[in-house]
């Protein structure tokens, strides 16, 4: 089984968490805005629209995001892999730059992916 979850790595655990609530917060205003989109026309109207539309709530993604320093991070994720006993876990950088995606994923391959 594996599960989804947004990711945020920082020192400070306070700006990981505004990062993080940031992110999310554009990712859907962005899917809001793709139902303006030729592809949407493909599902609209769909079981999956109904579904995005009932599960899809940023708060509940914040609320379930990994977000902290190295050492609260690891913590979430051992706690989630022990809960849920997942095998496989997708991450995605809860930030608004390339540049701090790069960042997330790198101290997540170094830091703590070799304790999970």
């Amino acid at each position: 089984m594996g599960l989804i979850r947004a990711i945020n790595i920082n020192k400070n655990k306070d700006k990981s968490s505004l990062e993080a609530s940031k992110a999310i917060s554009f990712f859907f205003k962005a899917m809001t805005g793709a139902q303006n989109e030729a592809t949407f026309e493909m599902v609209k109207g769909s079981e999956y629209e109904k579904l995005r539309n009932e599960f899809f709530d940023p708060k509940l993604l914040q609320k379930f995001a990994i977000t902290g320093d190295v050492k609260e991070c690891k913590k979430q994720v051992l706690e989630l892999v022990k809960a849920t006993n997942i095998d496989h876990i997708l991450l995605k950088p809860a930030a608004l730059s390339y540049k701090r995606h790069k960042e997330i994923l790198k101290d997540y391959a170094r830091k703590i992916m070799p304790y999970v």
